[in-house]
């Protein structure tokens, strides 16, 4: 039958140093404003609804490739019919 999977979709922006928080940070606003709470995505039997409004963290910087990544979270639940 039918069943609901939760979880979590992580989405890692990866940024030279150079290139600007800004534009980072507007990268990761288009995918909050895309992935709103309540929107739903379908597909093969498969719809998938956003909880929450996707968390922007903090932007963390990786010394060994020259970069900084700034993470976005966003939570769902999918319900999956046969």
């Amino acid at each position: 039958g039918s069943h609901r999977e939760i979880g979590v979709m992580s989405v890692v922006l990866h940024y030279p140093p150079n290139a600007g928080a800004k534009d980072a940070f507007a990268r990761a606003e288009m995918i909050r404003t895309l992935f709103y709470v309540g929107a739903t995505f379908s597909y093969g039997g498969v719809t998938t609804q956003i909880d929450k409004t996707p968390r922007i963290g903090p932007p963390i910087p990786d010394p060994n490739r020259n970069e900084w990544v700034l993470p976005v979270s966003v939570k769902f639940h999918a319900d999956i019919f046969p």
